[in-house]
């Protein structure tokens, strides 16, 4: 297709279950606003707990099972990014931020990622080096930064949101990157 926004085909059949899919999604989102204490439709976007979540951790899988505890026919998907933090492009961050309503905090933000920064093995050790070469991060949010879960969240919840539009029958769940996909009868996934 011309548009890679746009939903893949499906037939008659298929819409009828898909669009059943959709109002059991529904209901999902509004258990998972209850559940966070949130107005009812907060939960039509997907939703980050890594930032700005006390314990959000424990607030994802309290989500989860009362998801499945109410939703029994359903399917989760889960997925954990390797090296999510140091995959994700600067350049993501940075339209992450210009996106959200964070932009403020570009100047800020930009102090410490717009350039190289040198790996530091440790304290005793210093400066991580190859061949004599200090060894750079070009890349990713920085282990250790404060900003760095914030930073990755921003910049991830971009791809999130994508998924959630494509896919409006599921309903997206994420801690920093450990991503969690509900659907209402996982026959009808299609990911």
């Amino acid at each position: 297709p011309d548009d890679p926004d746009a939903p893949p085909p499906i037939g008659p059949r298929t819409k009828a279950a898909q669009a059943a899919a959709q109002a059991h999604a529904a209901e999902a989102r509004r258990d998972v606003a209850k559940t966070c204490g949130l107005p009812p439709n907060a939960a039509n976007v997907p939703l980050q707990l890594g930032v700005g979540t006390p314990g959000g951790c424990e607030v994802l899988v309290h989500m989860l099972r009362a998801l499945v505890e109410a939703h029994p026919q359903c399917g989760v998907a889960g997925n954990d990014f390797r090296n999510g933090f140091n995959e994700t492009t600067r350049a993501s961050i940075f339209k992450g931020l210009y996106e959200s309503p964070f932009a403020s905090l570009i100047p800020a933000v930009s102090l410490w990622y717009r350039e190289s920064s040198t790996l530091v093995l440790d304290r005793d050790v210093g400066q991580l080096k190859y061949k004599g070469v200090d060894v750079c991060s070009d890349e990713g949010a920085r282990q250790g930064c404060g900003f760095g879960s914030f930073l990755f969240c921003v910049s991830f919840h971009r791809c999130l949101t994508l998924a959630q539009r494509q896919h409006p029958d599921c309903v997206f769940l994420a801690y920093c990157d450990d991503t969690y996909v509900f659907h209402p009868t996982l026959s009808l996934i299609h990911i």
